[in-house]
């Protein structure tokens, strides 16, 4: 039996949407008894996507309002926005932009995003002074979206976080 954690703590504890291997809703309902946000990791492939539409976002903020739950939308990965070519950059923004417009009516308390580098590893690109004004351009234009800056959260994997704190 699992324990439930929901409203333990003076914080929100949550946990991503991919616990078992099944649809963002099936997911939902199994963890909302369990944690107060859910991560919606969502991804978006030339064949095949999980974005959610407009019968979904309706269940989910059902079962937020039910379940007293809060999201956490992590947007797609491969969204390039330090790519020193501008039109694969502006087109990782458009993208972007598209799931933040997407996900608005589920009031989440954040978005999660990757600068994403060229490559692996603890220098994400060989040309690191491109590479980093790519994102501020990147940056610059989601910041000039709807959603409040302090919703925007950046996730690294590979690197160390001091590579792009300047520009967060």
């Amino acid at each position: 039996m699992i324990k439930s954690l929901k409203n333990r703590f003076p914080f929100r504890l949550g946990t991503t949407s991919y616990i078992i291997p099944a649809d963002l809703i099936t997911n939902v309902r199994y963890l909302a008894p369990y944690v107060d946000d859910i991560e919606l990791i969502l991804f978006e492939a030339d064949d095949e996507s999980n974005l959610p539409d407009e019968k979904i976002l309706l269940e989910l903020n059902r079962m937020a309002l039910s379940d007293d739950l809060s999201y956490t939308v992590h947007l797609p990965l491969g969204l390039p926005l330090g790519a020193a070519n501008e039109a694969e950059r502006r087109s990782s923004v458009k993208k972007a932009l598209r799931v933040l417009e997407l996900t608005c009516p589920l009031n989440p308390a954040a978005y999660v995003l990757h600068f994403e580098g060229d490559r692996r590893g603890l220098l994400p690109s060989e040309n690191m002074t491109g590479w980093t004004n790519s994102l501020r351009a990147s940056v610059t234009e989601l910041l000039g979206s709807a959603i409040p800056s302090h919703l925007f959260c950046v996730e690294t994997l590979d690197y160390p976080f001091a590579l792009v704190d300047p520009i967060v």
